[in-house]
Formats: C-alpha cells, structure tokens, sequence
C-alpha cells in the first residue's frame, strides 16, 4: 500500500510550481453551423448511434469498435470513447463540437 500512496503523492501533488495553461475555446458561427448540420444529418446519426449501441453492448459484456469505456466509480461516473476505426479526424473532432 506505501507504493501506492508514494505514486499518488507524486502525480497529485499540491506544491507544484508548473504554469497552469489556460486556453478558452471558441466557435466560429460557420463552425456551428457545419457541426449542427453533420449532427442532424445521415453521418452524424450514425456515429451517435454506434455510440448508443457500443455503450450499451459495453455494459453487457461485449467489446466492439469503436470501443466505448465505462466508468462507474465514487471517482468518476461516466465513459469514453477509443479513437478508432471507423472513425477519422473530422467525425471523432465533431463528437466534441457537438
């Protein structure tokens, strides 16, 4: 257990003099429009539908790609999504305009 606290206290420690990048992110108003037509659209709905799917098989034991992450703990509750196969740079960055 004293390896496991010595690794914590060296990930999570409060005396670190790094510099905190802050970055605000912005949207151009054709950005929104692109994603929101994408969303509503044939490609759109079937990534999120895959997503729904690959939750859901998840949750049941069953791994298929994309593979979906779940995360059900008192320190996180909620899931990830692997990049991979069948998507590409433009629908994965998408998932996160939405």
């Amino acid at each position: 257990m004293k390896f496991i606290d010595n690794l914590l206290d060296k990930l999570f420690t409060g005396n670190s003099n790094r510099a905190v990048i802050r970055e605000n992110f912005t949207r151009s108003e054709s950005e929104e429009q692109e994603v929101s037509l994408w969303l509503t659209g044939e490609e759109g709905e079937e990534v999120l539908k895959m997503i729904y799917d690959n939750y859901h098989f998840k949750r049941a034991g069953i791994n298929k790609d994309p593979e979906v992450h779940v995360y059900h703990t008192s320190y996180a509750n909620g899931f990830a999504v692997t990049y991979s196969q069948p998507f590409n740079t433009d629908t994965f960055t998408k998932l996160f305009l939405v």
